[in-house]
């Protein structure tokens, strides 16, 4: 008999630490490089966008560039410039991002006017580009999509 209550003990306190372990551990979400984690728990695949930057002036100035998702407004957004000479102006961004389709523009932090990547900029910015549409960038897994320049400062917002 008291070899049952030992034995029923035992199995009682295992029962206690799974069921502790269960309620108590913190989630096993992988988040970083690599990942980031949706409502389900689920790693999203990342890709990056990339592009120069421009403004109407002599000088860059400081500004926020942004990839929105078009199918729920989330956005990635960044403030980093890179210099490097293979950027128009020598001046470019990237952004890591989860798997999807985007509009990216570019802002100052003082003013909310919005330069778009758009077709005005695929058209290759001249008076007889008649369109300002902003362009969907479609990002796949581990793809870097390049040359999407936020370059629309004439688009009405």
């Amino acid at each position: 008999m008291n070899k049952i209550i030992k034995i029923l003990i035992f199995i009682a306190i295992i029962i206690v630490i799974a069921l502790a372990g269960f309620f108590l551990w913190p989630d096993t979400a992988i988040d970083g490089p690599g990942g980031e984690n949706n409502q389900t728990g689920e790693i999203k695949s990342m890709g990056i966008i990339e592009g120069s930057l421009s403004y109407p002036s002599e000088v860059i100035p400081e500004l926020i560039i942004c990839a929105e998702d078009i199918n729920n407004d989330q956005q990635y957004c960044t403030t980093e410039q890179i210099e490097d000479e293979k950027y128009t102006y020598s001046k470019g961004y990237k952004l890591e991002v989860p798997v999807g389709k985007y509009f990216v523009f570019a802002q100052r932090e003082d003013n909310d006017r919005k330069a778009y990547y758009s077709e005005y900029v695929i058209c290759g910015i001249r008076a007889d580009c008649p369109s300002h549409k902003p362009v969907v960038v479609t990002v796949d897994e581990g793809e870097t999509v390049s040359e999407v320049d936020p370059h629309d400062w004439y688009i009405k917002n």
